[in-house]
């Protein structure tokens, strides 16, 4: 057997711990610098003034907004571009508040109930029966980027 190590000895001592700080430092993936940190996430939401009222002659009914559906590539708070026909990504650190049918739920609301043409509109989990009702599906919520046109992404 070797001779035992002498862990008195400071030098020693020394000597192992900063090697051990240094493999942990460097082992873990510690951003050391500004230029190593990941972008932070921007996220953004449809935002538009909302209609003026339009009161009808008679708002008696009473419409309930369903829950708009998306189809299975845009439910999802991830932003989607496709290039090509086939094929969608999605941004890295863009992303939406919400996904796309929850937003267009809430602005579907929004809209409905500021024009005042109903005697209310109700959320698709409201107990009260509607007279009238609207769904709908987002079959595509995508940003399309032609190949060499300049554009940012």
């Amino acid at each position: 057997m070797g001779r035992p190590i002498a862990w008195s000895q400071p030098r020693t001592l020394f000597s192992f711990l900063s090697a051990v700080s240094l493999l942990v430092l460097f082992g873990c993936g510690v951003n050391l610098g500004p230029e190593q940190q990941a972008p932070e996430t921007q996220l953004y939401t449809l935002e538009y003034p909302a209609p003026e009222p339009t009161r009808s002659p008679s708002n008696r009914h009473v419409l309930r907004i369903e829950t708009v559906e998306a189809i299975p590539f845009y439910r999802t708070q991830q932003i989607v571009y496709k290039e090509d026909p086939f094929r969608r990504e999605t941004y890295r650190y863009h992303k939406w508040q919400a996904s796309p049918g929850e937003m267009v739920t809430y602005l579907l609301l929004r809209d409905f109930r500021a024009t005042e043409m109903f005697k209310a509109v109700l959320s698709p989990n409201s107990l009260l029966a509607p007279s009238h009702s609207l769904e709908g599906e987002i079959e595509d919520f995508s940003k399309k980027i032609r190949i060499g046109s300049g554009l940012p992404y």
